[in-house]
Formats: C-alpha cells, structure tokens, sequence
C-alpha cells in the first residue's frame, strides 16, 4: 500500500502547479454530521419560495375596490435624472423645507424674495415683491389703471423683476405718495418706494439720461415704450401711428429681437375697431437714437408735432370716407 503522505503531497504539488484546490471530503462529512439529509426533510423545504408578497402598510387596501377610500394619496417628486426627468415617490422628501410664507410673514405689508447676485455690486437682487397691504393694493390700482396684465385687486398680488410696471408709471407712483392724505397708507406707499428705489436705481437713471440725449440700449428698449403710448412706424414709406400694448424680447431664424405688440385703429367694413400688428426691433450694438428706430414712441420723437397733426388730418379724412357713399 502507497504511503498516503507522499501520495498526499504529490497532489499538493500538482495543485500549486495548476492552481487547483483539494476539497477534503472527510472534513465536509463532519461537518454534515448531525444535518438532516434531502430524504429526511420535508420536500421543497430547502427551495425559496417565489411566492413572497410585501405587506401593506394598510391592511384596509388589500381589498378595496378602486376609488373607494375616503382619503387623498401624497406622493412626491423624487430627484431628478441626468435628463431631468423624475419619478413620483410615495416617500416624503427627507431635504423638504418647512415653507417660508405662512400666516406670519402675511401680516407684513411687503415680502421682499431675494436671490444671491453675482454681478459683484451687491449681495443680493429682489426676484419678487409680494404686497400684502389692502390700503396699498387700492393706490396701486389707480396708478396701474388700464396697464395690461396688472389686477390690483387680487388676493395675491405680486411684482417680478425687472419690475416694468413700476417703471413704466414711477412718476404716477410718486404723486400717488405725495398726494395720500392716509398716514398708514403713505408709510407703507414710502416703504415700497424705498425698496423699489434701491432696485430700480441704475435703471431709472439709465432711463432719465436715455430720454435727455434722446438714444436709447437694446437691452434697456422695454423702459422707452409705454402700455397705452402711441407709437410712429413707417410702414411702406407711409406714417403711421399705433397704440402700444406690450413688449417682449424673443429670438427667431432672423436673431434676437424686441417684439411690440401694437393695435391699430381700423374700419372693418361695419364699424371701427382696433386690431392686432406686431414689429419687430432686431438686436444692434451700443446706442442708436430713438427717432431712428423703426419703431419709437412718438413722445421722443422730435418732430412729434408735425407728425400728430399731419395723422390727424389724414385720419379724419379716413373717417369720412368710411361707409357707403354715392355721387349723382
């Protein structure tokens, strides 16, 4: 009989050389000693079951028919994807803040929402003015009377940056302050005032010194023209004279523009009414004189008189001609 020590050892070598392992069956039946072997356990004991089911956090819901639970479901926008796309979760945001504007922040007459500012001037720039204060809402809707998309009398009035409307009627605002007889009122009129002045500053100074040199900035183009002003284009090498309603910078196949949204008086063929026309004022560089505009406000225009009475005339002419006319 071999020496099973040498075998032992021969199959150690042969092993190592080829990165093999020797399983000893003996240690492994003693380890099995005692374990109850496939034939003494009960069949299909040893097999996972696939037939697991989460428990419910409420029993009730198991079998409750569609729609019939007297309750509202929360669920919650889970984070976003690299495509910036996101999931409804039915887990509460752990990074959810409690809100800022509660029943509290209500009683002060304005909410100021400020956001970092990186042009290196200040801290902070003003994203948003909430007003609070009826006695101010109902000044505020005198000095927006008529301005579009401005309703004074909302529960929940709010103003986002660059505050146009302030702008636009910041002389009416300030002889809307001068002119309150109200203590209260005037306080909080001057308290809106202050915070707006410090916003507004560099744009209303940009603004005074455009209107006394008579040009004006691509960029600073929403400030020179009004809600409800008139303003002269030539269309076709024609005058004519349109009431400004609104403005807003787009960009299209031709570039970025400054779009105003114009209504001109018109005879349908029954009656006169305004329409609907829209120009266009394409980017350019530095400044340009307002008058050269291919649309302006007709209150820059220098030679604004002239121009007013040579529409009127022909207007009048246009009203006379409207309707049906006969000559023997």
């Amino acid at each position: 009989m071999a020496d099973t020590s040498a075998i032992k050892s021969a199959m150690e070598a042969l092993a190592s050389q080829f990165d093999l392992k020797i399983v000893d069956e003996e240690k492994n039946e003693k380890k099995d000693t005692g374990k109850k072997t496939s034939s003494d356990s009960t069949p299909g004991a040893d097999t996972p079951s696939t037939d697991t089911e989460t428990p419910s956090k409420d029993p009730g819901l198991k079998d409750a028919p569609v729609g019939s639970i007297n309750n509202i479901k929360d669920l919650y926008q889970g984070p976003e994807d690299s495509q910036g796309r996101a999931q409804w979760l039915d887990k509460y945001p752990e990074d959810a803040e409690e809100a800022a504007e509660t029943e509290e922040t209500a009683k002060y007459a304005f909410i100021a929402r400020k956001k970092k500012c990186f042009s290196g001037r200040k801290k902070f720039d003003i994203d948003s003015i909430i007003v609070n204060s009826p006695a101010v809402k109902k000044v505020l809707g005198k000095v927006f009377h008529n301005y579009p998309g401005v309703t004074c009398s909302l529960d929940r009035l709010v103003f986002n940056a660059p505050f146009e409307p302030f702008v636009h009627r910041w002389s009416e605002l300030l002889e809307a302050i001068k002119t309150e007889s109200d203590s209260q009122t005037k306080g909080h009129l001057e308290l809106l005032h202050s915070l707006l002045k410090e916003e507004l500053k560099d744009t209303i100074k940009a603004l005074e010194d455009f209107i006394m040199n008579g040009v004006t900035t691509f960029d600073y183009l929403w400030t020179i023209f009004h809600p409800g002003c008139t303003v002269y284009s030539k269309q076709g090498g024609v005058p004519h004279a349109l009431s400004f309603y609104s403005g807003s910078y787009e960009t299209n196949n031709c570039g970025k523009h400054y779009q105003l949204c114009l209504e001109p008086i018109g005879w349908s063929g029954t009656a006169f009414g305004r329409g609907t026309e829209y120009i266009c004022i394409y980017t350019f560089t530095g400044t340009r004189a307002i008058k050269d505009l291919n649309a302006c406000p007709l209150s820059f225009h220098p030679e604004k008189k002239k121009i007013r009475e040579l529409l009127v005339k022909r207007g009048k002419k246009y009203e006379e001609l409207a309707g049906y006319h006969y000559k023997a």
